[in-house]
């Protein structure tokens, strides 16, 4: 980043090796206002701030007594520091507050070192656009290589707490072969977890076209996380009203690092226009998502497995107890490795 930053002055300078251009005259001819477009845009740069959420998610909730432990609680960095709260407080602002004051300027840097033409018909992701102009091609290579070892390093990141995060439902037994996935064997590691989110990711990136699958990939793991950023946010909205008028399970919520209610009424609301909007086809179809796939797949996979996974609740939670004359009564229990879980007894009903 600081290598964009710095070398962007030299372009102010004119020492980059692409064509004499300025991008500042009418700066957004050519471009797309469409509520298509700008749904695209959020959704693809909303993964670059997913970190500091995933980091934090666990401590801010302050999960209500009685509530299940399949929380993130196990999956991230922060919920395993001894003291998470003036972590929070002193290194989230520290660290949001860089990133912008560094972004910004980067951003600047690719607007006016690459042609205004380039941005807009490239394929390419801008970075290796603004190293080609510039560099050379050369670099252009070498700038792939840094890409893909921090690809790899989220896949590792994003692994590691889906692994985890398996591995807390498991132990609280509200998931199919719930004591293979809480286990801890071999070496203290999920690993039914970890395999489970391999197995599901190689599916995802083979079954769609060629073209189609990396934005494929991007939108499925974005449109799910847009649902359940409503829902939590709409949560959040109702918890942030004054006392008097918020819903009992909330009258005595106070967690100790807190947004406020017009943050949190701005995000649910960002997050329902991002999960109405994939569903709008595009006017034009050169506007669209995907060459060969249809343009609503992602949303339309995200609603099955969202569906599919109700439908699971609901036949082993009721529809079975019912038919079966049982109850479902949860005990703790100690698997062969010394890790807790929750087993759930069918008791018959008198």
């Amino acid at each position: 980043m600081f290598v964009i930053v710095f070398s962007g002055f030299a372009t102010l300078a004119g020492k980059s090796k692409g064509p004499k251009h300025n991008n500042f005259d009418n700066s957004f001819a050519g471009s797309r206002n469409d509520v298509y477009g700008i749904a695209s845009a959020v959704c693809k740069v909303g993964p670059s701030s997913c970190s500091y959420p995933r980091t934090i998610l666990t401590h801010t909730c302050n999960r209500p007594p009685g509530a299940s432990s399949a929380t993130l609680a196990s999956t991230t960095p922060l919920a395993r520091s001894k003291n998470p709260t003036p972590t929070i407080r002193l290194a989230g602002p520290l660290a949001l507050g860089f990133i912008t004051v560094i972004y910004l300027p980067a951003q600047l840097a690719y607007y006016i070192t690459v042609p205004k033409a380039e941005l807009i018909a490239s394929k390419q992701f801008t970075a290796a656009l603004y190293f080609k102009f510039m560099f050379s091609m050369k670099s252009v290579c070498a700038l792939s290589t840094f890409v893909a070892i921090s690809a790899t390093a989220n896949v590792f990141s994003v692994t590691f707490a889906q692994g985890r995060l398996d591995q807390a439902l498991g132990r609280d037994g509200i998931i199919p072969f719930s004591k293979l996935f809480a286990s801890n064997r071999p070496r203290n590691a999920p690993l039914v977890g970890l395999t489970w989110h391999v197995i599901v990711t190689l599916i995802i990136l083979l079954a769609p076209p060629r073209g189609d699958a990396y934005n494929f990939v991007l939108n499925l793991s974005s449109y799910p996380l847009n649902v359940v950023n409503f829902g939590v946010g709409f949560v959040l909205v109702l918890a942030y009203l004054p006392r008097a008028y918020r819903p009992q399970w909330a009258k005595d919520w106070n967690p100790p690092v807190r947004a406020t209610w017009p943050v949190a009424v701005f995000f649910t609301l960002v997050s329902l226009f991002l999960v109405i909007v994939p569903w709008i086809a595009p006017e034009r179809p050169e506007e669209a998502v995907y060459e060969n796939t249809w343009y609503a797949i992602a949303p339309a996979v995200s609603v099955g497995i969202f569906v599919g996974g109700a439908l699971y609740w609901l036949a082993w939670a009721v529809v079975l107890p019912r038919v079966g004359n049982y109850k479902l009564v949860p005990r703790p229990d100690v698997l062969s490795d010394g890790t807790h879980v929750t087993v759930f007894d069918k008791v018959k009903h008198a």
